[in-house]
């Protein structure tokens, strides 16, 4: 499957752990797979257009007001073993603050996972990954 997976613009998390266990003879579970993601920082994307949530920007004195947003694209979880869990989701990326309808990169929060967004990573995000831990293994004794 290697031939086709570098071929796709997205692969799925459970694509992109049978690719990384092809890649590095290491079989890792889903929530292995995020946990190691999220640690070395592999981006791990959902299709954000059209959804709604909501940003914490500061308020007055050290409180933060939740300011509803519009996704504006594709986002970065920001962390991916939170993806399964009963709370809100942090993304970064494009959304819309305000009724300007500008898109701003920033920090939001998605209120409802929605699987038939995500998540994706990509191709080249997966072979680096795998190339930092086949560089890890051979570093060993």
């Amino acid at each position: 499957m290697e031939k086709a997976y570098r071929l796709l613009p997205w692969l799925t998390v459970t694509q992109a752990a049978n690719w990384i266990e092809q890649l590095t003879e290491t079989i890792l579970s889903h929530d292995d797979f995020l946990q190691l993601c999220e640690a070395v920082q592999c981006p791990v994307y959902l299709n954000c257009q059209d959804w709604h949530g909501f940003a914490e920007l500061p308020g007055c004195g050290s409180s933060f007001v939740k300011v509803p947003v519009i996704g504006a694209g594709y986002c970065v979880i920001t962390r991916p073993t939170q993806l399964y869990e009963d709370s809100p989701l942090p993304v970064r990326g494009p959304a819309i603050l305000d009724t300007s309808g500008k898109p701003e990169e920033c920090d939001w929060f998605l209120p409802d996972y929605d699987e038939t967004r995500g998540p994706a990573l990509t191709p080249n995000d997966i072979q680096a990954l795998a190339a930092r831990m086949n560089a890890v293994a051979d570093k060993q004794p």
